[in-house]
């Protein structure tokens, strides 16, 4: 599971404690830089892990790996962060060795959107390189549509052009 954010482990044991779920995979968290502590992004944090103890309950190990993807000085920017936070699964000197089946992200973003990438065709590049690294290892990728499913590019862009719109007209 890959986040922006930390959680509290006391909320999973209490998922797990009220749906009777005993045995639960071992949870090995990787926390890089200094990710969000928002209640928004902790509830996706736990609402992946508890789905994914419910869903797989006889695996043996999940990875949760939270990246801060904030520009700091390390970072120059949210794309860099964004490549982070999707290579560090990848990473051996993380996981033991050990490389994982699934992927999970469980947030989403139009790709239009201008916040990550726009203007950024080397993260892009790097991105890709990272997915077909990836798929040529065998691991998926399973990552949200967001809250608003697969038409979120079409608010997205509605938003966005509501705003271009407001801007031109103030001139």
């Amino acid at each position: 599971v890959i986040d922006s954010s930390v959680y509290d482990p006391a909320w999973l044991d209490t998922y797990r404690s009220c749906f009777g779920l005993t045995r639960g995979a071992e949870i090995v968290d990787h926390v890089i830089g200094t990710p969000g502590s928002t209640a928004t992004g902790m509830t996706e944090t736990i609402l992946d892990l508890s789905v994914l103890s419910f869903a797989a309950p006889e695996v043996e190990r999940f990875d949760s790996f939270m990246v801060d993807t904030t520009p700091n000085s390390e970072l120059d920017d949210m794309a860099a962060g964004m490549v982070q936070m999707f290579s560090a699964p990848l990473d051996a000197a993380l996981t033991g060795g050990q490389a994982p089946d699934v992927i999970s992200a469980s947030f989403g973003m139009c790709e239009a959107s201008n916040i990550y990438w726009q203007g950024r065709t080397a993260a892009v590049g790097i991105m890709e390189n990272v997915f077909a690294t990836a798929a040529a290892a065998g691991v998926t990728y399973v990552v949200s549509t967001g809250d608003s499913g697969s038409s979120g590019c079409m608010h997205n862009l509605g938003v966005q052009a509501e705003e271009t719109a407001m801007l031109s007209t103030s001139y």
